[in-house]
């Protein structure tokens, strides 16, 4: 609950400031994106995982080409198999159902501007802090082992990830961006438990729309 209730501050907050003092140098916004997502350590391959991201974001203009970015979203993402044939009797596999309520930080550069003065292209870096909502796996592995090669007990409640990115002004306030980010940490905890797969790091690449009021 307590969750819950500091991520509605964070959207009251954002959407007071932005709110208030829109026309000035605080610009409000929405987004939503389409994620193709993998795991480190999940020993499958390609972006076969489809999920979302969605929220509200605020922004201070700091000049003409600068801008400081704060946005709360919600996110699903993790790992899914696209063959999942174990072969061996070490094989094994992790598919992971991750949804998280987040907030980044970041800054963003506008590259030029066009003939109407929006800039047309920017660039965008920044600090990802992932709440973790819930969270499902099932791991498969080859039934003639006796035991199973890989044992998960506990994930983290909370991680940090590296977000990279750019946008195009495709229509006025509203643009396409396409992002990658990174988990900076392992969403295992440490444990004796948690055998083999040591180290999980979820990543994804999405490409959604950012609309300012």
């Amino acid at each position: 609950m307590r969750i819950y209730r500091s991520f509605f501050i964070s959207f009251l907050l954002i959407f007071t400031i932005s709110g208030s003092l829109y026309g000035q140098k605080f610009k409000f916004s929405v987004h939503g994106a389409l994620v193709l997502a993998q795991v480190d350590g999940d020993k499958l391959r390609g972006f076969s995982k489809i999920g979302y991201n969605a929220g509200i974001q605020g922004g201070y203009r700091i000049n003409a080409s600068s801008e400081f970015i704060v946005a709360q979203g919600f996110s699903s993402f993790g790992s899914k198999g696209s063959n999942k044939s174990i072969k061996r009797p070490d094989d094994y596999f992790i598919e992971i159902n991750m949804v998280t309520a987040n907030l980044l930080f970041a800054y963003a550069h506008y590259l030029n501007t066009g003939w109407s003065g929006e800039s047309k292209f920017r660039l965008f870096t920044g600090i990802k802090i992932h709440q973790v909502l819930s969270n499902d796996y099932s791991l498969s592995y080859n039934s003639f082992e006796e035991n199973p090669p890989v044992m998960i007990e506990d994930f983290r409640d909370r991680f940090l990830g590296i977000y990279l990115g750019a946008g195009y002004l495709v229509a006025s306030n509203l643009y396409l961006d396409l992002s990658f980010e990174h988990s900076l940490s392992n969403i295992l905890e440490d444990s004796p438990i948690n055998t083999v797969a040591k180290s999980l790091n979820p990543y994804h690449i999405s490409i959604g729309l950012n609309f300012y009021l």
